[in-house]
């Protein structure tokens, strides 16, 4: 007996800049890949109001194999993805950064990095930091990979009940030609 397999098709996400009509989605997604276990910080209004700071840069990810069901009103595309950063004179902060587990290790949260750290290069900014729970190895693995070095320890940092690991990345200046 012989077992046919399928092939998924596998479509990369579009990154785009957030709008007003995505601030629930990140937020839950923040609640259940990020902030479990914590106090809800990054609640729809507060990601409402960082959509709408100029010092804030919120990318999301879309893609048409989405989370949502499909109803005539709305977009075949949900979100999957989403990086918010604070953007300095001379740094970024990265404040948040998930991908829906059910698509994670596909390259998305590479792409939604990727695109931030574009677009910190084209304001002139010189490094990258961001904290990440000391109890999540997937995500220090990925950011290790991604260019950042371990920095310091902050004790009790999450709710002053969990410790986190600060990063940093340098960025190279970018010369025009």
């Amino acid at each position: 007996m012989s077992v046919s397999r399928v092939k998924r098709s596998h479509t990369h996400p579009i990154i785009r800049l957030a709008n007003s009509r995505d601030t629930c989605d990140i937020a839950l997604l923040s609640r259940c890949e990020i902030e479990y276990g914590l106090p809800w910080a990054w609640t729809p209004e507060a990601v409402a109001r960082a959509i709408g700071d100029s010092n804030m840069n919120v990318a999301v990810a879309v893609s048409d194999q989405g989370l949502k069901p499909q109803t005539d009103s709305e977009s075949q595309q949900a979100l999957c993805g989403f990086a918010l950063v604070y953007f300095g004179r001379t740094h970024a902060h990265i404040n948040l950064l998930a991908v829906s587990k059910n698509i994670r290790r596909r390259g998305v949260g590479r792409e939604l990095l990727d695109w931030q750290i574009k677009s910190a290069r084209t304001a002139g900014i010189r490094y990258l930091t961001l904290e990440v729970r000391r109890t999540n190895r997937a995500a220090q693995d990925f950011y290790r990979d991604c260019g950042f070095e371990l920095r310091d320890t902050v004790s009790r940092y999450y709710n002053n009940k969990e410790d986190a690991l600060r990063m940093i990345r340098k960025l190279e200046v970018q010369h025009e030609s």
